[in-house]
């Protein structure tokens, strides 16, 4: 990212000169000129970044991880080919200094002209990335069997994250089914206050204070 910056910014000083000068007619010639140069790309460095900022956020944290690296060097190098292309197709150095100043506007029209498709490709860039992140986390979740479902109860995995023995697991189940704690002490040939025992372990251990907030824990509430 900081790479795409500085590649971004070293073009947008030489769009804001060129600017000044095609509008104006002439180079800065006083400190007052040169000071509103820099403060106006000073003051558009700071939308860049704030677009940068909006843009990235919208990137989840895992992306970085899931991504393949040559989806980011696209993104690094968008800058530089745009940059590179336009050098290379106008060269503005040799045409400023046999035509002058007033080919200065011509070139800052059309470097702006460029550097918007430079961010329309890094926005849309970003938000394939995140679509690609978005699908690989979907087959990821579709080949993750459910945490509970009636037929299968409590899956193995959801057991051994919370530590839950055979027992405890066994009397979750039977709570999530619906049933009260009478219902389970008779389905399981044990005592109620045994369930009860079993259930307040359960609670402790998943973190759920209650029968409601367990079934949203395993997607019940949903």
């Amino acid at each position: 990212m900081a790479v795409y910056h500085w590649g971004v910014t070293s073009f947008l000083d030489i769009i804001i000169s060129c600017f000044y000068v095609g509008i104006k007619g002439s180079h800065p010639d006083s400190y007052r000129d040169l000071y509103l140069v820099l403060f106006i790309f000073a003051i558009a460095v700071a939308l860049l970044a704030v677009f940068y900022y909006w843009v990235m956020r919208a990137v989840p944290q895992d992306a970085l991880n899931r991504v393949p690296m040559h989806y980011w060097l696209v993104v690094l190098l968008t800058p530089f080919c745009g940059n590179a292309a336009f050098l290379i197709a106008v060269s503005p150095l040799d045409v400023l200094i046999e035509a002058g100043v007033n080919n200065y506007l011509n070139f800052s029209l059309s470097a702006t002209i460029l550097l918007l498709l430079s961010f329309t490709i890094f926005y849309c860039y970003i938000k394939l990335i995140t679509d690609y992140n978005a699908l690989l986390l979907a087959d990821e979740l579709n080949k993750t069997p459910p945490v509970y479902s009636p037929q299968n109860g409590l899956s193995a995995e959801f057991a051994e994250k919370y530590g839950l023995s055979k027992r405890q697991a066994e009397i979750a189940e039977a709570l999530l089914l619906g049933k009260s704690n009478k219902e389970i002490a008779s389905l399981l040939n044990i005592e109620v206050n045994t369930v009860q025992v079993h259930l307040q372990n359960v609670y402790r251990k998943t973190g759920a204070p209650g029968r409601y907030a367990l079934m949203a824990l395993v997607g019940l509430g949903k």
